[in-house]
């Protein structure tokens, strides 16, 4: 049984909707149950397995109070970079902890520990 290969594009949709998913504080559960949907679905969206339709990606974007082009991403590609990287576990919330930091120094020194924890 061979397994389906994900497309780079359903990936990219799918992590825009898990990091405005994020962003708005929303569980997966709490974005499938309007729609009718499992959570586990919202997994698979997220996870660029299963292809969101039309009509189910209008649907998304109007509960994540954003519009489908945003999840559709801009063509840019810096900023579609950007996407994936919120997208990733906890960046969301490492980014809103990081702009708590008044300190320029000590977001300097976050900026270094990071660098070099990344450098493994």
């Amino acid at each position: 049984m061979s397994r389906k290969r994900v497309s780079d594009t359903d990936a990219f949709i799918g992590a825009r909707i898990r990091s405005r998913r994020l962003d708005r504080n929303l569980s997966q559960t709490e974005l499938a149950e309007p729609l009718g949907i499992t959570f586990q679905q919202i997994q698979k969206y997220e996870n660029g397995v299963n292809r969101v339709s039309g009509s189910r990606l209008i649907d998304i974007a109007r509960l994540l109070k954003t519009t489908p082009a945003f999840l559709l991403g801009s063509g840019d590609a810096k900023e579609d970079e950007l996407s994936k990287l919120t997208a990733l576990p906890g960046a969301i919330t490492m980014l809103k902890a990081f702009a708590k930091i008044q300190s320029p120094d000590i977001r300097a020194r976050v900026i270094r520990l990071f660098e070099a924890m990344g450098q493994d």
